[in-house]
């Protein structure tokens, strides 16, 4: 497919390029379009902004880049400059400013690292959390070419099926924390019956940790299968006995 799009996925340094108004107006929709998306990348974009608003409020630099609110606007505009103050206070603004920079940059850090397993859901948990909730996804897919496009801009990988399969109903996608903070959750129906698929990269999972399938408190009744494709890891929850939707896939030719 020669229109699929060539969005790329989110990271730190496309967070930068945002925020400095590096982007272009494709990049910057599509980039807004994923943080509306994710509560994780919102977070971090928020932080970073204030971050950016201590050095601009330390050093008085005007805020470029990025969307920001008219409250964000009028906290970072440059500030007014203030006479009369002796040098004891400006020293001591100064070093209170950076310490500020210091929390926030820290406070980044730490809600930018990997989470230990316990603290991700498990896939099963994951899946229930779908079935629970009425199996209802945060972006519908029920076309081949949908499913290709929505793994083409986040992974850079554009996925397909093989072979349409009658069983087989695409419903859409979700997110979870599953694998990483990044990780994607495709929605199926094999004959009538919920099936989930988790979706990442290998790198991130290196980095992450191999998730938990099952919590000793988890509901039972699903199986786990797995599988690589072209720097993807892929989960399958099923109730079935034998998977259905990764043993389908393949990456599209362009």
């Amino acid at each position: 497919m020669n229109n699929l799009p060539s969005n790329l996925p989110f990271d730190p340094d496309m967070l930068d390029r945002y925020l400095d108004g590096a982007m272009n107006t494709v990049e910057a929709a599509a980039f807004e379009q994923q943080i509306a998306r994710s509560p994780e990348m919102l977070a971090q974009v928020r932080l970073q902004r204030e971050v950016d608003g201590s050095l601009r409020d330390s050093f008085n630099v005007p805020a470029t880049g990025g969307l920001m609110t008219e409250s964000e606007q009028r906290a970072f505009a440059p500030k007014k400059e203030r006479r009369g103050w002796s040098r004891e206070t400006k020293m001591f603004a100064s070093l209170a400013a950076l310490l500020i920079i210091a929390v926030s940059i820290q406070a980044y850090i730490w809600v930018s690292s990997p989470g230990s397993a316990p603290e991700r859901p498990s896939l099963a948990q994951a899946y229930y959390q779908l079935v629970n909730h009425g199996f209802r996804p945060s972006e519908e897919c029920t076309t081949p070419e949908k499913f290709a496009i929505w793994t083409n801009q986040r992974y850079q990988v554009p996925l397909a099926l093989k072979e349409n399969r009658p069983e087989v109903q695409l419903v859409g996608w979700s997110y979870s924390s599953a694998i990483s903070n990044y990780t994607g959750l495709l929605l199926a129906k094999v004959d009538g019956k919920p099936v989930v698929v988790a979706l990442d990269t290998i790198d991130r999972q290196n980095n992450w940790g191999v998730p938990c399938r099952r919590q000793p408190k988890d509901e039972t009744g699903v199986n786990f299968f797995s599988a690589e494709l072209d720097g993807l890891i892929l989960y399958e929850i099923t109730p079935f006995d034998r998977p259905r939707i990764i043993d389908n896939l393949a990456v599209l030719k362009r």
